[in-house]
């Protein structure tokens, strides 16, 4: 079971707000005594965006479901004015991390041959509830080891069952000594499991020029230890910082971070 957020920290980050999460929250919410006015326009209009998001039915199963309590919404036209109405734009149907750990349960005790990869990208990101958004991809790094390249079918499935692929990306992409630092997220049956540490995938998000690599930095910017990730970024992003798209990149990513114009300088 997901663990309940507050309604209010969850619309309060900014950033893309999980269906079900968002559901759960809202009835803690309505669960509550004495409301006030804006209680309940959040209520109502969350409502409202998870029915744009699931359709009526959708939401209306899962209202009787979990016996969400009746509510009477506020309907006047001051209380219409002073709605919620860009929840919609942010609901989505994040990706759970758990639904990664039962894929690796699941391929450790499936495959032949003992093997150990390492994990990056966003999932690593996920396990620590720095980011919420959907992924479909498994990204490992440098490549799928050769004991998993063959297995079509197995990974056929696994994707099919939990919604997630194996990918590769290049070790380049993360700055120097991100190997010394990696995690371990567990041994699966014959599988070892790694992961990138987050703040090395958030070092490599920062030279990337795409919008979703910045956005999760924006979310997990609040919430690492940004002391650590400037150190890193100055002694550890040499090589990132090579390319010149890239370092234009970074340059304006670090702008929007943090409103300084220039990277940190060694």
């Amino acid at each position: 079971m997901l663990p309940v957020q507050d309604a209010w920290q969850l619309i309060r980050t900014g950033g893309p707000i999980d269906a079900r999460q968002f559901l759960l929250s809202l009835r803690e919410t309505a669960s509550g005594k004495n409301l006030d006015t804006r209680s309940r326009l959040l209520i109502r209009d969350g409502l409202a965006a998870l029915e744009q998001h699931w359709g009526s039915g959708g939401l209306n199963r899962r209202l009787l479901a979990m016996d969400f309590p009746k509510q009477n919404h506020p309907n006047s036209p001051n209380d219409i004015q002073e709605g919620f109405f860009t929840l919609g734009d942010r609901i989505v149907d994040a990706t759970d991390p758990n639904y990664l750990l039962q894929m690796l349960r699941e391929l450790g005790t499936r495959v032949a041959t003992p093997t150990t990869f390492i994990i990056g990208g966003s999932l690593t990101l996920m396990i620590d509830a720095l980011i919420t958004r959907h992924t479909d991809d498994v990204d490992l790094v440098d490549e799928i080891p050769a004991t998993l390249r063959g297995e079509h079918e197995l990974l056929a499935e696994l994707c099919s069952r939990y919604g997630l692929k194996l990918t590769h990306f290049q070790s380049h992409y993360l700055p120097a000594g991100w190997n010394e630092r990696v995690r371990s997220v567990g041994v699966f049956g014959k599988t070892t499991v790694m992961r990138v540490d987050p703040i090395d995938v958030l070092v490599g998000k920062l030279f990337s020029r795409r919008t979703k690599d910045l956005d999760d930095n924006r979310q997990a910017w609040p919430l690492i230890d940004q002391t650590i990730f400037r150190q890193r970024l100055v002694a550890e992003a040499r090589r990132l910082s090579s390319a010149v798209g890239q370092i234009e990149s970074a340059r304006h990513n670090w702008y929007i971070l943090t409103g300084e114009p220039e990277l940190p300088k060694p």
